[in-house]
């Protein structure tokens, strides 16, 4: 009896020695993993604040250069020059986010643009010239998207030979040469202002 007691009291001792080692263990990890969580975002913080600080630096420097730079006309100037690649960057952005890449979109725009200039320049309909062009950028993002998650190749590699497809398939079109198109509609969406002011 006293043998089998002497077991039961080893067991339930190494028992609970087993879980205060697992205990402090668990605590040790969560300790690094708030010290890690801490660093990683000391670190983030940091590289924004040296952006914020780059921007604010160059934005000095121009306007040492030229007195004109922080007019309101100039702002908008550049806004309205920034504005595509903003479009541009909410919808990378979204790519970045799940963890993929996308090189081909400079060369999906160019050749979008191709098709909606000539489109305008043998029907002028700009209407139907957006619509055509939201579907054939569409189905050039569906080429990216289907090889990516139905074939599984690599999203860098597949949108590096898209990039090269699309554009050159708008050099074929083109030949090189720009497609002169006259669309007022158009003309106030890129050069227009709204209210008079913006």
């Amino acid at each position: 009896l006293q043998a089998k007691f002497s077991g039961k009291i080893s067991t339930t001792r190494g028992y609970w020695n087993l879980h205060l080692k697992g205990e402090q263990a668990n605590m040790k990890q969560s300790e690094t993993s708030a010290k890690f969580g801490s660093h990683a975002i000391k670190r983030a913080i940091t590289s924004k604040i040296g952006i914020v600080v780059g921007i604010f630096l160059l934005g000095l420097f121009f306007t040492v250069l030229s007195p004109n730079f922080l007019d309101a006309t100039n702002f908008f100037n550049i806004t309205r020059q920034q504005s595509l690649y903003v479009l541009l960057a909410l919808g990378m952005t979204q790519v970045i986010i799940i963890g993929n890449i996308d090189l081909s979109v400079g060369s999906c725009v160019a050749l979008c643009g191709v098709i909606a200039a000539l489109f305008l320049q043998k029907f002028n309909n700009t209407p139907l010239a957006i619509l055509l062009t939201l579907c054939a950028g569409t189905l050039l993002g569906l080429v990216n998207g289907v090889a990516t998650a139905y074939f599984r190749m690599p999203p860098y590699i597949i949108t590096l030979a898209t990039q090269t497809i699309f554009r050159g398939a708008a050099m074929l079109i083109t030949g090189g040469y720009p497609v002169n198109v006259k669309s007022e509609f158009l003309v106030k969406i890129g050069r227009g202002n709204v209210f008079g002011a913006i």
